[in-house]
């Protein structure tokens, strides 16, 4: 992660979209930790190829458990499933660390109306809602955050 933000800039990270196709990515190694088409990423691929360019992208899915093979990235089929969601999980939660004006910082993973949650580089709030509208909430100020 230290690679992903100090290597690169915000620009390129967009360019290639590295930190959507990196939170895909884990996201579905953590809903899915058994699924097997989660657990393989094809270098040829030009979305991946792009997104794995940027300086510590590749580093970050092998801290989740992914190890190169000749065309592809893939988590040995001897890892068990608890283990790989909690290595993608972390993997994920290191990721939002890195800089950016919206970073993924909590996926909710319940029944409900929100689906995820991101912060703002401005202090505030976004929320995802399953009736698929953003919700945004300016920065804090005293008694709360604004109304949307």
């Amino acid at each position: 992660v230290r690679q992903l933000r100090e290597k690169n800039s915000e620009a390129q990270l967009a360019e290639a979209s590295s930190i959507q196709v990196l939170s895909t990515l884990l996201g579905n190694l953590v809903k899915s930790p058994s699924e097997e088409k989660y657990r393989r990423v094809k270098l040829s691929n030009k979305k991946i190829s792009m997104a794995l360019s940027c300086a510590g992208a590749e580093e970050l899915l092998g801290a989740a458990g992914f190890a190169k093979t000749e065309d592809q990235l893939e988590v040995p089929s001897d890892s068990p499933p608890e283990k790989v969601k909690a290595d993608a999980e972390a993997a994920l939660e290191a990721l939002s660390f890195v800089k950016g004006h919206m970073v993924l910082s909590a996926q909710l993973r319940a029944e409900g109306e929100v689906r995820c949650v991101t912060t703002l580089a401005s202090g505030g709030l976004a929320f995802g809602s399953m009736d698929n509208l953003i919700r945004v909430y300016g920065a804090p100020v005293s008694g709360g955050f604004s109304q949307p």
